[in-house]
């Protein structure tokens, strides 16, 4: 899968994603200071699911009505790093192609997906 990785996204995660084959583009290695906006027309032009923490992109696709390829918000602050990569793989796994044209949220013990318009 293709993916844009928010500047707030941990790199390890990225590094292990990176490592199951996905195409992860990481903020941080050239667009770093790029606003949110920017960054989610950059991932829809691309064909490319938004990876963030930051709850911003909520608005910016909801209220502000912003074209987006997909967004994947993890809200998992409190949890260890290695059980985020773990669960984010294991929502990629089950989600597949209906990651493309959504909204996820990821906490601890649920994932809400919604259908972006």
């Amino acid at each position: 899968m293709r993916f844009l990785a928010d500047e707030c996204f941990d790199a390890r995660i990225v590094s292990a994603l990176r490592t199951d084959g996905h195409q992860v583009t990481f903020v941080v290695e050239g667009l770093a200071g790029s606003k949110d906006d920017a960054l989610l027309e950059l991932a829809h032009l691309d064909n490319r699911i938004v990876l963030t923490a930051d709850k911003d992109f909520g608005e910016l696709v909801y209220r502000l009505r912003k074209p987006a390829y997909g967004v994947i918000l993890l809200l998992l602050d409190e949890v260890p790093i290695a059980e985020q990569t773990l669960l984010l793989k294991e929502v990629l796994a089950t989600l597949g192609e209906r990651l493309q044209g959504s909204f996820v949220v990821l906490r601890r013990g649920a994932v809400r997906l919604r259908t972006l318009q």
